[in-house]
């Protein structure tokens, strides 16, 4: 299934996703340019984003299903960014949000 959103003027280019047969987000493109791939875990959490550029986000999750860390590297070579810890993700402010690993 294909899904279409965004503007059609020369503003921004129109966005494209594809969905899975359980109905998630499978990649966003525009065009022939592929913005975004994702992959789940088994309860539907994301588990990687692959960006068109080689990026990759890699997210861990707790026993209770709550977000515990971002990993971010590159199919060139691993990037420290950062490690992203929250207690309550839905309802964490950005003062509960701990960047980590900056080199």
């Amino acid at each position: 299934m294909s899904v279409e959103a965004g503007l059609t003027e020369n503003i921004l280019p129109v966005v494209q996703y594809t969905y899975d047969n359980l109905g998630r987000i499978n990649t966003a493109f525009a065009g022939n340019t592929q913005y975004a791939r994702f992959s789940y875990n088994l309860i539907d959490q994301i588990t990687n984003m692959t960006y068109g550029n080689g990026l990759i986000a890699s997210y861990t999750y707790d026993h209770l299903a709550r977000s515990l860390n971002i990993t971010l590297s590159s199919s060139k070579q691993l990037l420290s960014l950062a490690s992203i810890h929250a207690t309550i993700p839905e309802q964490c402010p950005v003062s509960q949000v701990k960047l980590t690993g900056l080199s």
